[in-house]
Parts: C-alpha cells; sequence; structure tokens
C-alpha cells in the first residue's frame, strides 16, 4: 500500500488559492537546445523569409486562442494575449532579429536568442515585480515563434487525459493556460514563475487553484498519479488514501458553499462590532476586471496601475486613446471612487530613447521619469483631467520622496489645466491628488508630504524591500521579507499618525493589504481603506465584521514596543 505524501508550499508559491482534486498530468518539457550556424550572403534572403514566416505563424496561433477565449472563458483576459500578438509585431523584435541575421550572417533561431536576451534584461532589471515578471512574456512570444523555426508542434491541450486534470508542467505560457479546456481541469502546478505572472493573474480571474514556482515537482509526481492541492494549507498531498479523498472532497463542497455565501454578503460594508468602516477597494491591472471587482464588493478601485497601458503598445499611447482608456473606467465604476496611478515604470530599455542605469530599482523611474519626460507625464495628466466629468476620479503619484517633486507636480498640473482651458475641454480642477509611501524617506517626512495632498496610499511592497534592504524574488534573502518588523510597523504608524493629524485619508494598496494575518493591525493604525485583489475583498470584510477597533488599537500599542517580527506577529491573531 502507497502512503500519502505531503509536500509543503511556500505562501508565495500559491498564486491562486483553492482546493484541487485530480489526477496528474506532466506537459512533455520541450528542449531548450535550438541550431547554431553560419549562414552564407547568398541564404540571407531566405533566412528572413523563414523568420518572418515564423512570426506570421505565431500570430496566426495567437488569433485562434484568443477567439477560443473570448467565445468560451469571457473577455477577462483578452488583453494579455492580445500585448503577445503587439510583442510579436514590436520593431525591438523583428528589426533587431533580422538585422543580426543580416549583420552577422547567423541562423533565425541564434539571431532570435540574442535578441531575446537583450529585451529580457531590460524587463528583469525593474524594481516594480509586476513589471519584472514581463521579461516571461517576451520569453513565451520567444518560444513560440522559435518552436515554429523549428517545426515543433504546438502542445494543443484539445483535451485532457483526465476527467479531473492537474496539469504539471515547467513554465505555462498565458496562452496554452487559456488553451486547457475548463471542464477537464481541476489545477495547475508549474516549477517556476511567479504570483504577478499573466498566467497566475488569468487563474486567479478563473478561480483554478494554481500553485507556481515550485521546483522538480516531477520528482516526486509521476503521470497519473492522484492529487490534492491543498492551496488554503499550502500543502499537496500525493497519493491520498480514501479517507483523506473523502475529507478533501468535503472541504472542497463546504469552500464552494463558503465562496457562495460571502460572495452574497460581499455588498455588506466592512464595519468592525464598535462601528469602525473600512472601505475595501480593488487593485486592477485590467479593464476587463472590473465587472469581477464589483461583484466580489469593492467599493471603488484604490489602485489602477496604467504601465499595461503603455506596454501593450507599439508607441506611447496618444492622449486621446488614454483618455477614452479613462472615461471608460469611470464610467464603468459609476460614481464610486478611482484612484488613477500616474506612469510607473523604469526609464531603462523598455523605450529605447531614455539612458540605462546600472541600478534601474534606484535610478530613473515612476514620478522621477515623469519629470524628466514631461510631454509623457503631461500627456497622461490632460488625458486624466478630461476623463475626470465622468466619474470620482483621483490622481496618484508614485516613489515621491521631496517635497520638491510635488511642487514640480503642482506646477505642471496649473500648465495642463491653463491648455486645457485653453483648447474649452470641460474637466475638474480639484481632483483629489495623492502619493503612495513606498520609500523610508516618504514616511520619515510624511508630516510635511501631508500638507500638499490629499491622501496617502502605502505600497508595503517596495516600502518593505527598501526599508529592509532585500529583494523578495531572490531565495537566498526572501526569508528576511518581514511585514512584522519592528521598523515596517513604526514607518506605517508614522503615516498613519500624519495623515490623520493632517486629516487626510491614509489608505493602504500593497499586497499585505488582502492578506488576513494583517487585518488587525491596519485596523489599529485607523487606515481609512484597504486596496487588495478582488478575490480577497469578500474574505477580508468578513474578517473586519467580527473585529473591535479599539481592541485593535490596544494590540498595535503593545506590538510597536517589540524587537523582532516574531515578537509583533504575537500581538496578533493568525487571521484565519
Amino acid at each position: 500500500m502507497v502512503s500519502t505524501k505531503v509536500l509543503k508550499l511556500e505562501e508565495k508559491s500559491v498564486a491562486s488559492p483553492g482546493i484541487a482534486i485530480g489526477q496528474a498530468y506532466i506537459v512533455p518539457s520541450r528542449g531548450t537546445h535550438f541550431p547554431k550556424y553560419w549562414i552564407t550572403d547568398k541564404e540571407i534572403s531566405s533566412e528572413v523569409s523563414r523568420f518572418k514566416q515564423a512570426v506570421l505563424k505565431s500570430a496566426r496561433q495567437l488569433a485562434i486562442i484568443k477567439d477560443k477565449l473570448c467565445r468560451f472563458q469571457g473577455k477577462e483576459q483578452i488583453q494579455i494575449l492580445e500585448s503577445h500578438v503587439l510583442l510579436l509585431k514590436d520593431p525591438m523584435l523583428n528589426d533587431s532579429s533580422i538585422q543580426i541575421i543580416t549583420d552577422s550572417c547567423i541562423n533565425a533561431e541564434w539571431a532570435l536568442d540574442k535578441v531575446l536576451a537583450q529585451l529580457k534584461l531590460a524587463f528583469a532589471s525593474m524594481r516594480d515585480e509586476y513589471l519584472r515578471e514581463r521579461k516571461n512574456d517576451i520569453d513565451y512570444v520567444g518560444r513560440r515563434i522559435m518552436s515554429n523555426l523549428m517545426g515543433q508542434q504546438e502542445h494543443g491541450f484539445k483535451e485532457l487525459p483526465y476527467p479531473n486534470t492537474i496539469v504539471i508542467a515547467y513554465d505555462m505560457s498565458p496562452a496554452d493556460f487559456a488553451s486547457l479546456p475548463r471542464h477537464q481541469l481541476a489545477g495547475v502546478i508549474t516549477s517556476v514563475g511567479g504570483e504577478t505572472s499573466h498566467m497566475a493573474i488569468m487563474a486567479r480571474a478563473l478561480e483554478i487553484p494554481t500553485i507556481v514556482g515550485f521546483g522538480d515537482i516531477t520528482s516526486h509526481v509521476n503521470e497519473g498519479t492522484q492529487l490534492i492541492i491543498d492551496g488554503n494549507s499550502q500543502q499537496i498531498h500525493i497519493q491520498p488514501d480514501k479517507s483523506l479523498l473523502t475529507l478533501f472532497k468535503r472541504k472542497q463542497r463546504q469552500q464552494r458553499a463558503a465562496t457562495r455565501k460571502l460572495l452574497r454578503e460581499s455588498r455588506t460594508p466592512a464595519v468592525t462590532l464598535d462601528g469602525y468602516h473600512m472601505h475595501l477597494m480593488a487593485n486592477i491591472d485590467l479593464i476587463d476586471e472590473i465587472p469581477m471587482a464589483l461583484e466580489y464588493g469593492a467599493e471603488g478601485i484604490g489602485m489602477y496601475r496604467t504601465e499595461y497601458l503603455f506596454l501593450n503598445q507599439l508607441d506611447y499611447p496618444s492622449e486621446e486613446e488614454q483618455y477614452k482608456h479613462y472615461k471608460t473606467i469611470l464610467k464603468m465604476m459609476k460614481g464610486r471612487p478611482v484612484t488613477i496611478r500616474t506612469l510607473d515604470i523604469g526609464g531603462d530599455k523598455l523605450f529605447g530613447n531614455i539612458e540605462e542605469h546600472l541600478n534601474p530599482a534606484l535610478g530613473l523611474r515612476a514620478i522621477r521619469l515623469c519629470l524628466k519626460e514631461v510631454e509623457i507625464f503631461k500627456t497622461q495628466l490632460r488625458a486624466l483631467y478630461r476623463a475626470s466629468p465622468h466619474g470620482q476620479l483621483r490622481i496618484m503619484f508614485p516613489m515621491i520622496t521631496t517635497c520638491d517633486e510635488l511642487r514640480q507636480i503642482r506646477s505642471i498640473i496649473r500648465e495642463v489645466h491653463a491648455e486645457l482651458t485653453r483648447q474649452k475641454h470641460k474637466f475638474r480642477h480639484n481632483i483629489p491628488l495623492g502619493i503612495m509611501v513606498e520609500v523610508p524617506s516618504t514616511a520619515i517626512i510624511a508630516d510635511q508630504l501631508a500638507r500638499d495632498v490629499q491622501f496617502f496610499s502605502i505600497g508595503t511592497n517596495d516600502l518593505i524591500q527598501y526599508t529592509l534592504a532585500i529583494d523578495r524574488t531572490n531565495e537566498q534573502v526572501s526569508y528576511l521579507y518581514q511585514p512584522f518588523h519592528p521598523a515596517i510597523m513604526r514607518l506605517l504608524h508614522m503615516t498613519a499618525t500624519a495623515g490623520r493629524q493632517a486629516q487626510i485619508e491614509v489608505a493602504m494598496c500593497g499586497e499585505i493589504a488582502g492578506d488576513p494575518k494583517y487585518i488587525v493591525p491596519l485596523l489599529g493604525l485607523g487606515l481609512n481603506s484597504l486596496s487588495m485583489n478582488p478575490i480577497s475583498i469578500p474574505r477580508v470584510k468578513k474578517l473586519i465584521r467580527s473585529q473591535n477597533q479599539r481592541d485593535a488599537i490596544r494590540q498595535l500599542e503593545s506590538a510597536l514596543l517589540a524587537g523582532t517580527a516574531d515578537e509583533v506577529s504575537d500581538h496578533f491573531p493568525s487571521g484565519d
């Protein structure tokens, strides 16, 4: 008799929570080897033609998958595949590959590999984890072209081998994920990848239990092995016995019933037992995520990231394109508050006309880039102000570190107002302006900054990394990523106190805002709102409704005296 084996997961590996029960299907791995050879001058023309044909074939394949996703799985993630189609048209990919084939007299596969390495390096150096993950999109598109160059067949997931299949793959592109038959798919496990990857975003939107970045899962699992993914307890059960299967099938039914109940209660406000109302908002990347956010009870959008609008273009989006985009968001939200963050992206190789820096995380980024490339910034601001009559718009600026930056922003906004007035555009003059608190210096001078803005929004992901000098994506030091570190708690308290004294709103849009184990200290801080992945909203609302804010304040006061992250954590319940 085979005994059950239990594998423990890291919390960050659970890209989409839930329980999945099924049999393992191991996707055959494609080799990473490709031919490298020199070609003669006479062969250059045919080699360029071969490259172009592979790109065209890749575009046709993605068009078919996109059409299937639209017809059978909804439109939520269509833009993800559209971004891959745009990458296929990108001159940096096409022209550079053709140039290398021509100048270096090498075959198309070799030239493509050189270009992909350069493009992935540009994204890998970005400070934002979401943007760093975009290097995977380059990789997926490149692999598709490479496969077509080499005449390899697509995986073609028309059918899966089992009624309830847990798909196991080294990696999975959004296109491959979209092509999986939903009626047979129980869950997904990949060896690499992150929770901000496009595949992970799609998995959460479709509520498919998904584990990413597990490592060599195939050393534990064979084809057809019975598995249980328990994303809630961060475990994988291999070869579960009959009693364990019965237990988890019951848990699965209970979880589905609980989810239905949470959704029924999702529009009930998050008000504590002693009457404190915490507003819960959604972090949004795509317009098509808005219906889901509203279904899950979002009271507004706490952060709409505009980077995707820029990344999903072959050139900078025009003022008119941006205006229509922001107008659509505001109209869809029907008067609910919408906080749109201005461009938060690096000025390195993504925009080839801007010089690369040795340390991009500390270089020309976010508001620094916008204040240097003023026309890009003004175009976005003009579009935002023009859209403002269509809803309750708020504008948020990222990576502010000095009061001087705010004064520069105010000056540019005055110029934008004057231009729009001359052009007879209607717009709201008094849009609330806020900043992200994501750098230690910002928290330290929060009392000064609060004089010039209407709200703060704390970005804990970067605040923790900058304060503790760690990169949480680096496995060697990721254990030091400690939201309960006393220094972090003091910076949060400092920011919340400064906002309260200045009588401005203090929100949080970082990852811990949607994590139940941090909700009690966030209540103790007296934050006005939390913004999170929409799927987390019902559970967090339910938890807040069971708490007493006065108790949370007392717990926080004691926790602020602690000397270690563990000691801080001991002051708060688990939140489960």
